[in-house]
């Protein structure tokens, strides 16, 4: 227990401080108790100065530039293809009425099925109107033989007349009878033809082709002319089709400003559209506007238009949602840039502009129009500077930065893209 332990800090490559120079003192411990008897403790001071001789010989050095992804400035022709909320809406949507009255025999059609232009949708009870034609033809053959009779006699008085041997009254009545006989024949001809028609009538056909709507009477139901009582079903043309949508007032100014002003230009002729399904797939077929009003609705500050549309496999329905594309517009000779380049501070929209020594300085931008990911700067670049678009995160004013090509900067967070170069 009496005895001292000498303790020294030695180092196999790279000594700090050797314990027998430079003052050194030689530090001794005695255990006081019996569990520690023979033991040795070293105190904070002395595990600091272990550290010291045992750590490294590495001294303070800057960090490397950030790594960053960047983009040189061009001027582009982007293609500018804005987006409205439409609704599909038959070419035609016609009402299948009844035209004449009676008891509705049978229905010849599936519902909510297309079908074409004359199929046969519907069957009234024709018995009655059968037998009114063969009543009208009867009437005919007699209107006919009085015809006939009043003819001969006209003509028999008339040659009497002319001898002297019948009075100027007797031919009168003659020739009455007979022009008389002649406009009863019109009648029956067109009692005839009526009743031809309201026969025809009993059997109601598609006059379009389209889809047919649920039917509004049941079979067995007695259907008359009335306007409550005479619709049977609807049809609605969907080849082509109609778009109706509308497009806010402050972008419809917008649109016209830009293609007086040549900003934007569009090819000659009808606006074409793509109709973009809420999958987000495409129709496969382009359509054109048609009609777009004159005026801007005051409840909803929009203008309404409407796109024909062909569609040949019914691929739309009536009353389908669809995003309404314009095609054709085309921003000429302007810049564009990543979205995510851009941050905002208190002066506004600012993006890092890099100089020739690769030093980011931080420059207010102003942004003309968003274009998906991208934005289109108005003001505030020139064409030939380079910017910061990713790891803006890492970057301060003044700062030098290291360029990386795409591949090397992962498409990732910048938080999990700095980790990822520690």
């Amino acid at each position: 227990m009496g005895s001292k332990t000498l303790v020294h800090c030695k180092q196999s490559k790279n000594s700090y401080a050797n314990a027998n120079s430079d003052g050194a003192k030689l530090m001794r411990i005695r255990c006081s108790t019996k569990s520690c008897s023979g033991k040795i403790i070293l105190p904070g001071i002395l595990i600091l100065v272990f550290t010291a001789c045992t750590g490294s010989n590495r001294g303070d050095q800057a960090p490397p530039p950030p790594l960053v992804e960047t983009m040189e400035i061009k001027l582009e022709d982007v293609a500018w293809e804005p987006e409205f909320i439409g609704q599909a809406a038959g070419f035609l949507e016609v009402e299948i009425r009844a035209r004449v009255g009676g008891i509705l025999e049978k229905r010849m059609f599936e519902e909510g099925r297309f079908v074409k232009q004359g199929t046969q949708l519907f069957q009234i009870d024709p018995v009655p109107y059968k037998i009114e034609l063969e009543r009208s033809k009867g009437t005919l053959a007699q209107v006919e033989a009085n015809l006939e009779r009043t003819r001969r006699e006209y003509v028999r008085v008339a040659a009497l007349f002319d001898e002297d041997a019948v009075s100027e009254k007797e031919r009168d009545e003659a020739e009455m009878a007979f022009k008389a006989a002649s406009a009863d024949l019109q009648v029956a001809r067109a009692n005839l033809h009526d009743a031809e028609v309201k026969l025809g009538y009993t059997r109601v056909d598609a006059p379009i082709s389209g889809i047919v709507r649920k039917e509004s009477c049941s079979v067995g139901t007695l259907v008359t002319t009335t306007a409550d009582g005479s619709l049977l079903t609807t049809m609605v043309q969907v080849d082509p089709l109609y778009i109706n949508f509308s497009v806010p007032g402050s972008d419809f100014a917008r649109i016209k400003q830009l293609l007086r002003s040549g900003a934007v230009s569009r090819p000659g002729g009808k606006q074409l559209v793509t109709i973009v399904y809420p999958d987000g797939r495409l129709h496969p077929l382009p359509g054109a506007i048609v009609f777009t009003d004159s005026t801007e609705d005051p409840k909803t500050a929009t203008i309404r238009a409407k796109v024909e549309l062909p569609n040949p496999d019914t691929q739309l329905m009536p009353g389908q949602f669809v995003r309404v594309r314009l095609k054709g517009l085309q921003f000429k000779q302007v810049i564009p840039i990543p979205l995510q380049a851009i941050f905002t501070t208190q002066q506004g929209p600012s993006v890092y502009v890099l100089d020739e020594n690769m030093q980011a300085n931080m420059r207010q931008v102003t942004e003309q129009l968003a274009l998906g990911k991208r934005t289109i700067i108005s003001s505030g670049l020139r064409e030939g500077e380079r910017i910061v678009t990713a790891g803006m995160i890492k970057v301060q004013p003044g700062m030098t930065v290291r360029p990386a090509p795409t591949e090397e900067y992962p498409a990732s967070p910048p938080a999990t893209a700095a980790k990822g170069e520690q």
